[in-house]
């Protein structure tokens, strides 16, 4: 088990399953895969798949923020 801990008071914030090394080969290949994909696409193309990426990105800026600051044992503000 991984553990996810708030290193300022050692609250366990989540425990997660390690990925096993086939899976990550996999994940690996496939990744691999569509980054051959993906440079054969047109600019334009490739900036709308990011513009939405950023858009879901910003969407969930809070969530991603409470989440960083819990794992630094930082203060949200920071």
């Amino acid at each position: 088990m991984i553990e996810s801990r708030n290193p300022a008071n050692g609250e366990l914030l989540e425990t997660l399953e390690p990925t096993p090394p086939d899976e990550i080969e996999r994940t690996l290949a496939r990744a691999a895969a569509a980054f051959d994909g993906w440079r054969r696409r047109r600019f334009a193309e490739r900036a709308s798949v990011l513009r939405e990426a950023a858009r879901r990105l910003r969407a969930e800026k809070a969530g991603y923020a409470r989440t960083m600051a819990l794992e630094m044992g930082k203060p949200l503000a920071q």
